[in-house]
Parts: C-alpha cells; sequence; structure tokens
C-alpha cells in the first residue's frame, strides 16, 4: 500500500501511543509492507489459541475481541477502533493468540507476516526505527493500563460518612479476565497512558533530537 496514503494512520497511531520524535512518513513507510485486506462483517480475523504467524494494522472500521472464560463460552473483552495494532504481542513473544478478533461491520487491515515484523524490527533504517519505537510504546502503555486496573481491583472501597466501613470488594473471574486482557494489549486505557506515559526516547531518538537542537 502505498506510504503516502498511509500518513494520516501513522500520524494518528504516533498521536494514541504518545510517541515523539518519530515522523510520520517513517512509520508510514514501515506500514507499507503489509498487505492490504478487506474483512467483511462477521468474519474472523484471527482464532483464539492459533499460532501467532502474522499482526494486523487496522485501518478502518471497528473489531470485537473475545475471550473464553473458564467456562468455555466467549466473553466481549473490548472493541478496538480503527487504528490499531491487533496481534504484534503473539510476534514479540511468540505466545499463540490469546484472543479471537471478529469484524464489526466490513473492515480494512494491512496483515504483516511475522517475517516482515521481524525484519522491519532488525531494519537500521528510519522506517524500521519507527516501528520499534511504536512497538516500544504498545508495551509500556500496556503495562501501566495494567498497573492502574489492579490497583482499582485492589482498592478498599471509599468510606461514606456515618456508615459502617465497606468491605473490600471480591475480585471476580471477570476482574481476571478483563486485566489479562488489559496485560496482552487488547484494551489499553488510552487516558492512563496519555497522563503517565508522556513519551518514548530511546538513544538513537536522543541523538536526533540534540542534533535539531543545535541546527537551530
Amino acid at each position: 500500500m502505498n506510504a503516502e496514503v498511509l500518513k494520516p494512520i501513522a500520524r494518528k497511531l504516533l498521536r494514541t501511543h504518545r510517541v515523539q520524535g518519530v515522523r510520520p512518513e517513517d512509520l508510514a513507510q514501515a506500514l507499507s509492507v503489509g498487505k492490504p485486506r478487506r474483512v467483511p462483517d462477521g468474519e474472523r480475523l484471527c482464532a483464539e489459541g492459533e499460532p501467532s504467524a502474522s499482526m494486523f494494522i487496522l485501518l478502518k472500521g471497528s473489531i470485537q475481541v473475545l475471550r473464553k472464560d473458564d467456562r468455555g463460552e466467549e466473553r466481549e473483552l473490548a472493541v478496538l477502533s480503527a487504528p490499531a495494532l491487533v496481534g504484534h504481542m503473539g510476534l514479540v513473544d511468540g505466545s499463540p493468540r490469546s484472543a479471537s478478533c471478529v469484524a464489526k461491520g466490513e473492515i480494512g487491515c494491512l496483515k504483516m507476516t511475522r517475517v516482515t515484523f521481524q525484519d522491519l524490527l532488525e531494519s537500521p533504517v528510519a522506517s524500521g526505527g519507527a516501528m520499534r519505537r511504536l512497538i516500544l510504546a504498545s508495551l509500556i502503555g500496556q503495562l501501566t493500563s495494567a498497573n492502574t486496573r489492579i490497583k482499582e481491583m485492589i482498592a478498599p472501597p471509599e468510606p461514606q460518612p456515618s456508615v459502617a466501613a465497606p468491605k473490600r470488594r471480591d475480585i471476580s473471574s471477570d476482574d481476571i479476565l478483563k486485566l489479562a486482557g488489559v496485560l496482552d494489549g487488547w484494551s489499553v486505557d488510552r487516558s492512563v497512558v496519555n497522563t503517565n506515559v508522556r513519551f518514548v526516547e530511546d538513544e538513537d531518538m536522543k541523538r536526533t533530537r540534540e542534533a535539531r537542537s543545535r541546527k537551530k
């Protein structure tokens, strides 16, 4: 897919994940190696438990993320809307699909194979660096959101005036299921990410920023 067409998508992904020091055109170039796909309403993009052989960049529409509970029934973890990264965790750690993704209406996406993804992350050019920084920011966002969710789960309820101290709320299987979804990257609280993760800066970014400052 043409990198110029993908620049608005790249710009939104960088803004959503709070990545600074990366040019949208470099990330757009990285995304352009993916193969365009259209998926009709109700079709599965990937299935829970299958090998993670690819990731997807959601360009248009929304997907429903489903995971089986302890009774084997599928439960909704989240609904992701474009633009979004889908299935990248399995390519990072080699784990099988942690959930199923189903199209809600027709969606447009880019499919990136494991081999292409690894080649891109190892690439020394700007597009490879842009993709590395985006993935790193995504992983940091997942951990930040998971930490916030855990604190909310274990925090005692606020006492009410003139009322006996409330009991701590029991943690349900639904709480655990949703927390697992956050850790696996299916449900990230963007407000938490925007508050607690200013940006991800590695040594390459630092040198670039310093060089630009000297030119001014």
